[in-house]
């Protein structure tokens, strides 16, 4: 999935700020997830980061370079994100000011995945000599896998007879009608299950041999592959016979 960025450079303090004598008026050397926004669009998930610097003696130049970095889920390590204005050094070389603050923003993120900026640091003399040169790295940036994840909930039984299977969705979007099983010994009945919304969970009822006390009853949802799931290892379950 593609990722689309906007930059803004800031100068978050003001003139009249920067003159003051007190140390404190300065930004610290920091990198800041300032925002984190996830959602089962793409268009809904973006992060916004900032790179903050304090103006040192002698520098008249501040440089700044921010990179993002991806965890894929399921992998250890992070990558470096190519993008476009990402990579590259953004600068200040306005006096008197107490320091220099950069903000960008990635958008369409893609999910399941992690991310962190990484923001580099350096200041330069009036003659071109690097006088000093920093990292920090961001906070995380979580985003979870937008599709839905089936779970077998509670099993219990109706006065008929009739096992009421409790389906939850833990997912991010609805879930498409189903097939599932309810297996009691050797036996295996199959049914129908409507769709199941985002963050919502239902109860099906199904017509099988009753079980006896001590028996064990087993469940498998999507049977037929129909749903594509953020995680398909918690659509089977297997529970104790719910009729004493």
């Amino acid at each position: 999935m593609r990722l689309f960025v906007a930059t803004l450079a800031l100068f978050a303090l003001a003139p009249s700020m920067a003159l003051a004598a007190d140390a404190a008026d300065r930004p610290p050397l920091r990198a800041r997830l300032v925002t984190c926004a996830t959602g089962p669009a793409a268009a809904d998930r973006y992060a916004v980061f900032t790179g903050s610097m304090p103006a040192i003696p002698g520098a008249v130049r501040m440089e700044m370079r921010f990179d993002l970095l991806q965890r894929h889920s399921g992998t250890l390590g992070y990558a470096r994100v190519p993008l476009p204005k990402w990579g590259q050094w953004e600068h200040t070389e306005r006096r008197g000011i107490a320091g220099f603050i950069f903000t960008k923003r990635v958008e369409q993120l893609a999910a399941p995945a992690v991310y962190r900026a990484v923001v580099r640091f350096r200041w330069f003399d009036a003659a071109g000599h690097q006088l000093r040169s920093q990292k920090r790295v961001s906070g995380l940036c979580s985003q979870q896998d937008p599709r839905p994840d089936l779970e077998v909930g509670a099993l219990t039984g109706a006065p008929d007879g009739t096992y009421l299977v409790e389906i939850v969705n833990d997912g991010l979007t609805d879930a498409d009608p189903f097939s599932m099983t309810l297996g009691v010994g050797a036996g295996v009945v199959t049914a129908q299950v409507p769709a199941i919304p985002a963050g919502r969970r239902q109860t099906v009822g199904i017509a099988a041999p009753r079980c006896a006390s001590g028996d064990i009853v087993r469940v498998a949802l999507d049977t037929a592959d129909d749903v594509e799931e953020a995680d398909e290892l918690d659509d089977a379950a297997a529970r104790s016979c719910p009729f004493k």
